[in-house]
């Protein structure tokens, strides 16, 4: 076995089974989850890169050697972290009838994770996920909620990847106000409010006429949640009008 293979093997053995690394000699008394709860105190405070083997070592109390006989590198404990926050919200019981209900569902969760762990985005932009128990169970859903639309495994996939591409697209600005907020910098109303007078004399002055009426008529910020409900039901007709036609 390689040693990318061997790698793997025990990434994957942490996140379906919990199994800590090493057979041999003493028995780890650490719990995986104390681990995992410090590195997610972290990231939610500071951010994915501030997470370090060293830092969550000394933060459970051990040298940073003794934590790599409980997890192999910083990439499978961002995995678990990814597995834990994928675990906090529940999906409703009964399930909602329909693909359209049923992906709102998901849009709603991953909405939801962002906001309360914005580090996560970052964690999960990617084609190479941690595929644990969790997040095979959120494709799941969503890829149960398409069956309908398209006997094509190839577009079944390509439909839950346009929705998760909007969620985590809006993600960003979301995160964005969250760090913002963190850094007590000025609110979205405050930020406009100061910029408004001198932007509305450029774009007058430039001949956007467009942008001039568009000022002219906005009489509060966007709210976030509103943007974005109103962008994943566009996304959803979107989706509606493809099935239509298919």
């Amino acid at each position: 076995m390689s040693n990318v293979e061997e790698r793997e093997r025990q990434r994957y053995a942490l996140l379906w089974g919990g199994q800590q690394v090493g057979s041999r000699g003493r028995k780890p008394s650490l719990k995986l989850r104390k681990i995992v709860k410090a590195g997610l105190s972290i990231a939610d405070k500071e951010g994915l890169s501030e997470v370090s083997m060293n830092r969550v070592a000394k933060k459970v109390g051990l040298a940073v050697m003794g934590l790599y006989r409980y997890i192999p590198s910083k990439d499978a404990l961002i995995d678990l972290m990814v597995e834990s926050v994928l675990g906090e919200i529940p999906y409703p019981d009964p399930a909602p009838r329909g693909w359209r209900a049923r992906l709102a569902v998901s849009a709603y969760r991953e909405w939801q994770m962002y906001g309360r762990h914005p580090w996560v985005l970052q964690a999960v932009s990617t084609t190479r996920l941690p595929m644990g128990p969790n997040m095979v169970r959120d494709l799941n859903w969503m890829l149960e909620s398409v069956e309908e639309l398209s006997d094509e495994a190839e577009t079944r996939l390509w439909l839950t990847m346009l929705l998760m591409a909007y969620v985590q697209g809006a993600g960003l600005v979301l995160i964005s106000e969250r760090e913002a907020a963190r850094k007590k910098d000025s609110s979205i109303k405050e930020f406009w409010d100061a910029k408004m007078p001198a932007l509305g004399k450029g774009a007058e002055g430039f001949g956007a006429s467009a942008v001039v009426r568009l000022f002219s008529k906005m009489t509060r910020p966007v709210d976030l949640d509103t943007w974005f409900e109103f962008g994943l039901q566009r996304t959803l007709d979107g989706i509606k009008e493809f099935a239509a036609h298919k």
